[in-house]
């Protein structure tokens, strides 16, 4: 490689060139620590190979009139030369160079915690601090909830169970969980089930719907919009709804009739403007999809450290809840204790109630609004869309009975399945990803005092009645 300086008129950029650049981050960054980074060429072709971006941002200055950049010099007639970098790769060739320069660097990745830490230290001196490193406020946030690092507060009632997630590899090597999988817990399959595979594909509602009957309760939080990571790579903001589509079809087929379907999605901002996609999925739902549209539950939840522009810290989440038909399960004595509580405990035997510090409180308490003052857990750290048990439990018990069947289609770490024990009713968690379905196994387990069995996989539609005859089989060795 040899190194030298190009005028900036003479640099020719691939013609095909696919990488999309964020040319004002590029322009915050070249403003603050001028041009430190060489570009790269061809020198069998001058073709650019690397530094799109930033010849893009150098020639909207200088046609400005604006001032050069520390690392550009200028020659005696005013052009601007660039640092760069010259490489010998045949024309064939240049292209796919050019992409692996940063894909590779894209597979790199980053250690998420150590990133979060500077760019929180930079928001604090300052929004234009952060920005430079082409990182923003929105994106502080994301990563964020991501990591569930909320501000703690010492009073929350953090659940044990939930640092669990940091142990997903350990317990994925404990339960040897993988995608087809289904355990279950309880005599005769009864009980509660986690199925590791895919919500959009028939086959675990399939089996759900042979051997739990009709959910009375489906609550998720799926995962959110241009999301890329190790873990779920999540649709656009443009195709989110064109992929809800088979999920929502699904629940619609096996939800009861008077059964309700909760989902708790809030859609991210870029550009200084809130995402419009759980919009289009609310407007689907109805208009669309002909789900009757009830209530928008607002859950309040910690806020996290950042400054933003042109708004305020994020401080809730709604939570939609649709249903099949007006006339619904609703029990909302179960959760009273007082207006904006947010949950009830239930004696299942009684039928008398209670609020989150143990005090029986009588009938005629006042019942809550529909804001949910539950707090993120702290230690929830591992899912990118974990929330607090407590939060499923509240609609668990107000729109089900003891011993009916609660679905979560994106399981994550389990909660909703833990508060499904708590509230004595049956759940089946759908979970992808492996060793979050071992998280869930491990949960529930510790909840209910026992262990799960694996009792066979299913892979897809084709499959399933085979693993119907499984359990049979397995049931009646039960009663043997």
């Amino acid at each position: 490689i040899e190194s030298g300086l190009v005028a900036l008129s003479e640099v020719k950029g691939l013609p095909r060139n696919p990488k999309e650049h964020d040319t004002g981050a590029i322009h915050v960054s070249i403003e603050e620590f001028g041009f430190i980074d060489r570009i790269i060429i061809n020198r069998r072709t001058g073709m650019l190979i690397s530094g799109h971006g930033r010849m893009k941002e150098l020639r909207m200055r200088k046609a400005k009139g604006l001032e050069r950049p520390d690392g550009i010099e200028t020659t005696g007639n005013g052009e601007w030369t660039v640092p760069c970098d010259y490489v010998d790769i045949p024309a064939e060739d240049e292209e796919a160079a050019a992409i692996a320069l940063n894909k590779l660097v894209e597979r790199g990745g980053w250690d998420k915690g150590r990133l979060v830490e500077i760019l929180s230290d930079l928001s604090i001196r300052g929004e234009d601090k952060l920005l430079v490193t082409g990182f923003d406020a929105d994106d502080l946030d994301q990563m964020l909830r991501d990591l569930g690092d909320f501000e703690s507060d010492d009073t929350d009632d953090e659940e044990p169970d939930d640092d669990l997630m940091g142990l997903a590899d350990q317990l994925l090597e404990k339960w040897g969980t993988r995608v087809g999988d289904v355990w279950i817990f309880g005599e005769r399959g009864e009980g509660h089930c986690v199925f590791v595979g895919d919500c959009r594909t028939e086959g675990p509602w399939t089996y759900i719907q042979h051997f739990y009957g009709s959910p009375n309760v489906v609550f998720t939080s799926p995962p959110y919009a241009n999301r890329r990571g190790d873990d779920y790579a999540s649709p656009s903001e443009v195709d989110y709804v064109d992929w809800w589509e088979k999920i929502q079809k699904y629940v619609n087929q096996h939800l009861a009739n008077d059964g309700s379907f909760f989902v708790n999605v809030k859609a991210g901002a870029e550009g200084g403007e809130r995402m419009l996609y759980v919009m289009d999925l609310v407007l689907a739902m109805k208009r669309e999809w002909g789900w009757h549209f009830v209530d928008e539950f607002c859950w309040e939840r910690l806020s996290t450290p950042g400054y933003w522009p042109n708004r305020f810290k994020n401080g809730f989440e709604p939570v939609f809840h649709f249903s099949k038909q007006m006339q619904i399960k609703f029990r909302p004595k179960s959760v009273g204790g007082g207006a904006g509580s947010a949950v009830a405990g239930e004696n299942a035997s009684t039928g008398s109630y209670y609020n989150l510090a143990g005090k029986t409180v009588s009938w005629d308490t006042a019942l809550p609004t529909n804001r949910i003052g539950v707090k993120q857990n702290a230690t929830a750290t591992g899912h990118v869309a974990a929330f607090p048990s407590q939060l499923p439990e509240f609609f668990i018990r107000a729109f089900s009975d003891p011993g009916d069947l609660i679905v979560d289609p994106f399981a994550g770490s389990g909660s909703t399945a833990v508060a499904a024990v708590r509230a004595k009713r049956r759940s089946v968690s759908i979970e992808l990803l492996p060793k979050y379905a071992a998280v869930c196994l491990e949960r529930i387990s510790v909840a209910l005092g026992e262990e799960p069995k694996r009792v066979g996989e299913v892979e897809n539609k084709d499959l399933v009645e085979k693993m119907v005859e499984k359990v049979k089989l397995w049931q009646k060795e039960q009663i043997a």
